[in-house]
């Protein structure tokens, strides 16, 4: 439940090669297609609230979906998720993902101190994977908060309840800050 995402990446999802199934969604009144501030990506792709109702019908929990009044989401981060989307989905075609959870679902599980993980891939075997996408590094505090976070949320808590995650991943496209966030946790 990440609350947007684009026609390409349901394409994606679906393994279809056209963007058939968004056009006839929107067309039907279940989805909404939104010009984004940047231009990058062109458009976002929302529930409309028959959209909403209908999903709905299929969560276990429910959701805040602020995202059905598109003017509300945060144009900042919309390239953010949409990578952290397109990782997930390529995990899940790949067999090697079998569940997610997003940060939005997961909120009410995380506990003080932890990196809340942007994605939460849960392997075939069961292993826990927390996946943050790191497009902009982390510098100094905010850098030193990024590690401890990981390594609490990588760790048993003192009384004796299992870590919440067995691996946590950090994608990024920057050598730099791959190479920063090396050192940072050696």
């Amino acid at each position: 439940i990440w609350g947007y995402t684009t026609a390409a990446l349901i394409s994606l999802l679906l393994q279809k090669e056209a963007y058939g199934w968004t056009t006839n969604a929107i067309k039907r009144g279940l989805l909404r297609a939104t010009n984004t501030a940047s231009g990058s990506p062109r458009q976002i792709i929302t529930l409309t609230e028959m959209g909403q109702a209908l999903a709905e019908q299929h969560l276990p929990q429910h959701f805040d979906y602020v995202e059905r009044e598109p003017h509300k989401i945060n144009q900042a981060t919309i390239w953010h998720q949409l990578l952290a989307q397109r990782a997930t989905i390529d995990a899940m075609n790949s067999g090697e993902v079998n569940g997610i959870a997003t940060e939005r679902q997961d909120a009410a599980q995380s506990r003080r101190g932890e990196k809340k993980p942007d994605v939460i891939w849960r392997l075939r075997d069961n292993t826990r994977v927390g996946v943050e996408m790191e497009l902009s590094g982390k510098w100094e505090r905010r850098l030193d908060e990024f590690v401890s976070g990981i390594i609490t949320a990588l760790s048993p808590t003192t009384d004796g309840k299992h870590a919440r995650f067995d691996r946590f991943i950090v994608i990024t496209n920057s050598d730099a800050i791959v190479k920063r966030y090396e050192a940072a946790f050696a």
